[in-house]
């Protein structure tokens, strides 16, 4: 497939092809997951995720300060990967061995730090999964490169069905941390046996030292990026978990998976299709900038509405779903409700520099990040607790987010006041919508809380339907309005090729 001898509207057919299966992809994963979340935050107790929370701090630190950046490498080339394939699959089958070794020793220093004993033996239990995933056949990178998202669809879908069964089912036998931890693992092996049965060609161990150079010389950018982003979305956690203790890190991590859970989600499904479109898409600016503002669209405008319900709804859906156990992390919820639709908006930003071969930009930005949010989140946390530390991230997101949208509208010579006008309608929409829900909890207080919480879902609704629509005859300005017509017809096209 040649991306650059395509038409335009071959092009919003791939785009919105690929964004159906991913849409599938994450509608399923993340699906079962908030479904997972609210069983277990009834079976389980907030420590249980506290010393989940430790032990994939643990983990994924050790995992993203040893990241390669191959795969990301892999998909960016323009040129054949396939002689590059083996190496790197050699490369990172080492990797998750040393890696492996590392976390088993340090786990006793790391539930040290966070004065957490009971962590030891999870941690290194669930750092098995570090050797699973390195086992991985490395061709399923195939299916992001080469936008075969049905297939993709298929490999992450069979993990996290497994994932759920596997992990409900313990929490009801067990009622304690290992019900999370074995499930965890038990979606990594589904996935490494889909693996090698959806693709049909076996990696093997042969290493080139120059071919791994090349990939080297892109992915450390991707890297230190990745080791940053990790430190600036993980670092709040390590803050929290360090000065306040495992059972309010529990409450952290499950206010936090709640309110960012449906913003962010709509971004990674299209950010995984952005990533190996705007790669193909490289040499051509015109047809690279068309797409990222028909991304960015569908973004916001999914995003608003997700995230103001959360805002909104916040003590309601605590009470229906969590219970009253989970009663203070409301107020959390609703910060970081807001600190959901930033980050959903901003992480169009990253594709764009990674696809355009400057992922130097991207760790620049996110040296900036975290340098501003070591010093926010310690003397808010001191002084509000995990109030402080939701307000931390917020505020980073909202001081250094429009920069990097500033430097992604400079690197694809947009205009900003594009970029403004097609942020104006979804966000009048999704107020008037809030507006609505804070009113219609007022005079409908005497309802049963899920009742209730069934007319707010349904009538936020409508109403961001209804605004949307009303402010996009007012405004008339087609920059700003989704074309559902168009939409729907080219997922039917995409849909059937």
């Amino acid at each position: 497939m040649v991306m650059e001898n395509l038409t335009d509207g071959e092009i919003k057919t791939h785009l919105v092809r690929g964004g159906f299966w991913v849409f599938l992809v994450r509608v399923t994963e993340k699906g079962l997951g908030f479904v997972k979340l609210i069983i277990l935050a009834n079976l389980l107790v907030p420590r249980d995720f506290g010393l989940l929370g430790i032990a994939l701090l643990a983990v994924s630190t050790l995992e993203i300060f040893t990241r390669t950046g191959f795969e990301d490498a892999l998909i960016q080339q323009r040129r054949d990967i396939k002689p590059y394939l083996d190496t790197a699959w050699t490369f990172l089958v080492g990797r998750g061995l040393v890696l492996y070794l590392a976390v088993f020793l340090l786990a006793p220093l790391i539930a040290g730090f966070f004065q957490s004993p009971a962590s030891v033996l999870i941690i290194q239990v669930l750092g098995l999964s570090v050797i699973v995933k390195s086992l991985t056949n490395i061709r399923v990178l195939g299916f992001l490169k080469d936008l075969d998202f049905r297939r993709h669809f298929w490999y992450i879908t069979f993990g996290s069905v497994v994932e759920f069964l596997v992990t409900v089912t313990l929490a009801v036998v067990l009622r304690n941390v290992w019900a999370l931890v074995i499930g965890s693992i038990a979606a990594h092996l589904c996935r490494l046996a889909a693996s090698y049965f959806l693709c049909r060609v076996r990696p093997r161990m042969a290493f080139s030292v120059q071919k791994a150079r090349e990939l080297f010389r892109y992915g450390k950018w991707v890297t230190g990026s990745s080791v940053l982003s990790f430190l600036i979305t993980q670092g709040d956690d390590i803050v929290v978990g360090k000065l306040l203790g495992t059972l309010s890190l529990g409450f952290y991590q499950m206010a936090y998976r709640i309110s960012n859970l449906p913003a962010t989600e709509i971004t990674q499904v299209l950010s995984r299709v952005s990533f190996p479109l705007y790669s193909r898409l490289q040499s051509d600016p015109r047809r690279l900038r068309d797409s990222y503002l028909r991304l960015l669209k569908v973004t916001v405008f999914l995003s608003f509405p997700v995230a103001l319900f959360f805002l909104s709804s916040a003590g309601l859906f605590t009470s229906v779903f969590l219970g009253e156990k989970w009663h203070s992390i409301i107020p959390v919820i609703r910060i970081l409700s807001l600190w959901g639709l930033i980050r959903s908006v901003g992480a169009t930003t990253g594709a764009v520099f990674k696809a355009t071969g400057r992922p130097d930009l991207l760790t620049k930005i996110h040296l900036a990040k975290l340098s501003l949010l070591i010093l926010l989140i310690f003397p808010l946390v001191w002084q509000w607790g995990l109030l402080g530390a939701a307000l931390a991230v917020t505020l980073n997101g909202l001081i250094i987010n429009p920069l990097a949208a500033w430097l992604t509208l400079r690197q694809l010579q947009i205009e900003p006041r594009r970029y403004v006008r097609i942020l104006v309608l979804p966000a009048l929409a999704a107020l008037g919508m809030t507006g609505g829900i804070l009113l219609l909890t007022t005079l409908l207080s005497h309802l049963p809380a899920l009742l209730l919480m069934t007319v707010v879902i349904l009538a936020a609704a409508v109403l961001y339907a209804a605004g949307y629509q009303l402010f996009r005859k007012v405004f008339g300005d087609p920059v700003t309005a989704i074309n559902f017509r168009e939409f729907r017809s080219t997922l039917n096209r995409g849909k059937g090729s």
